[in-house]
C-alpha cells in the first residue's frame, strides 16, 4: 500500500508540473486570439458610418466618424440645424464603449454598444434597451 502510495505522488509530482504548464500555454493562446479580434476589430471601425436603419431615437442622418486614436465624432441634422459632437470610444470583444460629451451632463457617461456585426462596410450595434442600429461605411470614407 505504501508502495502505491509513493509511486502516486512520484507521477502526480511529474505530470502536474505538465498540466499546469498547458494550461497556462492555453490561456496565453486565449489571451492573444482575443487580442487578435480587437485589433481586427478597432481596424475595421476605423472611418465615418452613416446611420442607415434603426430602432431607436437617433436621427435619421446621424453619422459617427471613429478616428485610430480612440476618439469618436457625432453629427446630425435635426430641425434644418447641425448638430455635432465629441467623444472617445473603446472595443472590447463585442462591445463598444463611447464616452460622448453632452451639453446637459458634465462628466460624460459612458454608453456601451454590443457589436452585433462588424466588416469592412457594414455596422450594427444593439443598444442597452436593446435598441438596433444599422450602418453602412460612409464612400467618402473607406478607411
Amino acid at each position: 500500500m505504501k508502495t502505491m502510495n509513493r509511486l502516486f505522488f512520484i507521477l502526480l509530482s511529474i505530470f502536474l508540473p505538465f498540466a499546469l504548464v498547458v494550461a497556462q500555454e492555453n490561456q496565453d493562446n486565449v489571451r492573444s486570439a482575443r487580442n487578435v479580434d480587437i485589433q481586427q476589430a478597432k481596424s475595421k471601425i476605423f472611418g465615418t458610418w452613416r446611420l442607415e436603419k434603426q430602432s431607436g431615437s437617433l436621427s435619421p442622418n446621424t453619422k459617427f466618424k471613429f478616428t485610430e486614436d480612440g476618439k469618436v465624432y457625432v453629427s446630425w441634422v435635426q430641425n434644418m440645424i447641425d448638430y455635432n459632437n465629441e467623444g472617445t470610444y473603446s472595443i472590447d470583444l463585442d462591445k463598444l464603449t463611447m464616452m460622448l460629451e453632452s451639453p446637459n451632463q458634465p462628466t460624460p457617461t459612458p454608453e456601451t454598444d454590443t457589436i452585433q456585426v462588424l466588416t469592412s462596410d457594414r455596422l450594427i450595434l444593439i443598444s442597452p434597451k436593446g435598441q438596433i442600429m444599422q450602418f453602412s461605411k460612409h464612400l467618402g470614407d473607406q478607411k
